[in-house]
């Protein structure tokens, strides 16, 4: 005797469909024709990933998280435009999100280093006069 769909009793199977088109599932949503995903969401989500990446090298990460922080404004603002008609807003969040992430970093770096060259430069500068 086959299971059909009681849990936990042995493998389970779809009851028969009796020839009816549609079957025994015809109250189930099918998925409906996937989105498109914009490239700018994959380009934000691609940038934002780099700005933390990259983020040590003094400017970098500051400048591609900008980037990427821009990009996931524009796609958004067609996104909703659009009645949520365009794919890849998971990816534009993951790219706001590390754009964020990337640009704070890129800046606290690009301080860090002007702090220290300062700091250099002073001791040099103290060093020659003797």
């Amino acid at each position: 005797m086959q299971n059909h769909g009681s849990p936990g009793i042995g493998p389970t199977s779809p009851p028969p469909s009796n020839g009816v088109p549609g079957g025994p599932y015809r109250g189930v949503p099918r998925p409906g024709p996937s989105l498109r995903t914009d490239g700018r969401a994959i380009t934000s989500m691609v940038l934002g990933i780099v700005s933390v990446v990259l983020s040590c090298l003094p400017g970098v990460g500051l400048v591609t998280g900008t980037i990427a922080i821009v990009l996931f404004a524009k796609f958004n603002g067609d996104f909703h435009r659009s009645g949520q008609q365009i794919g890849g807003r998971g990816m534009a969040i993951a790219g706001l999100v590390t754009g964020i992430v990337g640009a704070a970093l890129g800046l606290f770096y690009l301080l860090y280093w002007l702090l220290v060259g300062t700091v250099i430069s002073g001791l040099g500068t103290s060093l020659l006069r003797g």
